[in-house]
């Protein structure tokens, strides 16, 4: 009976199509329903609801809001036009009272009654200091979410592994810093001072360097496949004499030979981390080379011996290994290997000659000949530890609901494109703002505004800031009239998983019996549901995810109107 036939609403097609849904829901007789009616109505009024593509959750609850509401509305069409309320010195309650009766004059729902409220907006002029308040409904509250500050996610090889082991790093850095910076940075969050030692950014896959970033390359380049390593290089003496010649940073990786399982050849297998060495010019002799090489070796076999000592109950010991001054039979160093060839066998005597230049990036390869030598590797290499990280770093420390909430009730002067007019004065003005709720209704939505753009051309960044919210919270602190009752119980969240590209929406709702009107407290024998695409299943209030978090649902405890 209360269907519209306005213009501004869809004849009551949309209500009668999400009443069936909802009865459909609550029949107990499918595992799951498909809304094709449904998002068909509303692909007709929203083009961009209608194909495949991801959508933000929020901005379709808000169109189903408007939607319903505009099919429901009491309003008598045409909606009178009426002036703007103003307070003129009269007191807040007053002009409050004011508004929200004009209010319903245009809008009058059963949505407006559930989910509508009013915020109190206070707004300073700058020059003549005069000060507008007015009373405006919203239909859900838009928080904001502290932005963590920029880190750079990586691990530090140090200069004695696997005598040491790595550690995983967060570097708070400023976004589009260089590689130098970020090296500076390092140091100083590892509490380190730079010696005759410097670090050597790579992406690292699959025990090999892929890519070394140059010092003067923007952190900016860094890609999302990227896995990021910073090694601790030593540099030569040579390099840290004035006016040293061009040094150049050769990867090395390590491998086995193994015998083939099908057949009587023998192929290479990376076998541990792989490492970074620095040289100079033609300075550096092959000589030297074989013996940084063979330094890097003996501790990796250091690490496989000392695991082979202690063998399993029942196992026979491995294999004594050789001392590193008997190491040459075992081993042998390759120049210019990559995953296509073995590469070349490093000479004995001569310069060192790399070929930097080659659009494939050739490795450094020490090849254990023995297989035993180094099948306890895998397992007894150190674990990766957690390192020092930057305050804020690591996806964002993790705030409170209530930190939003003080946020959004914090005084803010206003960007210059959107300055206000002020009467008074006669001008634009990059006015002082700030809002309170005055009052808060049966249902309450809070958006957390987890995506936004650092400025109006900038692109658009996902925030995963975990955000603590509670069961039951109490809004007193944050209205405008301190000596209401606001208590609220958490119902349901919408959930956003992944990044802008390939997010994933579930949600976790407290369901209850078909007796609840959603008023007041939530009846005993209610249970928390898991609801992912086609699937429910069972959940607690431990199961709620902080992070993903994006659309929380609060019902009053109070059953009368705030």
């Amino acid at each position: 009976t209360d269907l519209s036939s306005s213009p501004l609403s869809m004849n009551g097609r949309l209500a009668r199509e999400f009443g069936r849904l909802l009865a459909q829901m609550w029949s107990n007789s499918h595992e799951s329903c498909v809304p094709t009616e449904l998002k068909s109505l509303i692909g007709q009024q929203r083009p961009e609801f209608s194909g495949f593509q991801q959508q933000d959750a929020h901005e379709l609850l808000i169109f189903m809001l408007d939607g319903l509401h505009e099919d429901v509305n009491r309003a008598v069409y045409p909606r009178p036009t009426l002036p703007d309320v103003e307070a003129q010195g009269r007191a807040d309650a007053v002009v409050a009272k004011e508004a929200w009766g004009q209010y319903l004059q245009r809008n009058n729902s059963r949505i407006v009654e559930l989910f509508q409220f009013q915020i109190r907006s206070e707004v300073e002029c700058p020059v003549c200091a005069n000060v507008s308040v007015t009373f405006d409904p919203i239909m859900y509250l838009t928080l904001p979410v502290p932005k963590p500050p920029h880190s750079i996610k990586l691990t530090v090889v140090p200069l004695d592994y696997p005598r040491v082991p790595m550690q995983s790093v967060d570097v708070v850095i400023e976004k589009g810093a260089t590689f130098a910076e970020l090296e500076e940075q390092l140091w100083v969050q590892l509490g380190r001072v730079r010696g005759d030692s410097r670090f050597v950014f790579a992406d690292v896959w699959s025990n090999r360097v892929d890519k070394i970033f140059e010092e003067r390359q923007r952190t900016s380049e860094i890609l999302t496949s990227v896995v990021l390593f910073a090694h601790e290089v030593r540099l030569p003496a040579a390099v840290l004499r004035p006016g040293a010649a061009v040094v150049s940073f050769v990867p090395v990786v390590f491998k086995r030979e193994r015998k083939s399982t099908y057949s009587h050849s023998y192929g290479d297998e990376r076998c541990a981390p792989p490492r970074i060495l620095c040289v100079v010019g033609e300075e550096t002799t092959n000589a030297e080379v074989s013996n940084q090489l063979l330094a890097l070796a003996s501790d990796l076999l250091a690490s496989a011996a000392a695991a082979a000592t202690t063998p399993a109950p029942g196992e026979a010991p491995a294999a004594p290994v050789p001392a590193p001054a008997a190491l040459g039979e075992a081993l042998e160093f390759v120049t210019q290997a990559d995953s296509y060839r073995r590469g070349d066998s490093l000479p004995r005597e001569g310069p060192f000659l790399w070929d930097s230049s080659r659009h494939m990036l050739r490795n450094l390869a020490v090849i254990f000949l023995r297989e035993d030598m180094v099948e306890p590797l895998p397992t007894c290499l150190p674990e990766v530890l957690n390192g020092r990280s930057g305050t804020g770093a690591g996806g964002g420390t993790a705030t409170t609901l209530h930190q939003c909430l003080l946020k959004n009730a914090e005084r803010e002067q206003l960007a210059e494109e959107d300055a206000v007019f002020c009467r008074t004065c006669k001008g634009h003005r990059r006015c002082w703002k700030s809002i309170e709720m005055w009052n808060l209704p049966s249902q309450l939505i809070i958006h957390l505004k987890r995506f936004g753009r650092d400025r109006i051309d900038g692109p658009l960044t996902k925030i995963d800031t975990p955000v603590e919210f509670s069961v039951d919270l109490d809004l007193r602190a944050y209205l405008a009239q301190t000596d209401m009752d606001a208590s609220y119980e958490l119902y349901g969240v919408v959930n956003h998983h992944g990044s802008l590209g390939g997010g994933h929406y579930t949600a976790n709702v407290f369901v209850t019996s078909t007796s609840d009107d959603g008023e007041g407290p939530t009846p005993p024998g209610g249970e928390w549901f898991n609801f992912n695409d086609s699937r429910a299943s069972q959940a607690s209030v431990e199961d709620l995810d902080h992070r993903a978090g994006y659309i929380l649902f609060y019902r009053r405890r109070a059953k009368r109107r705030l």
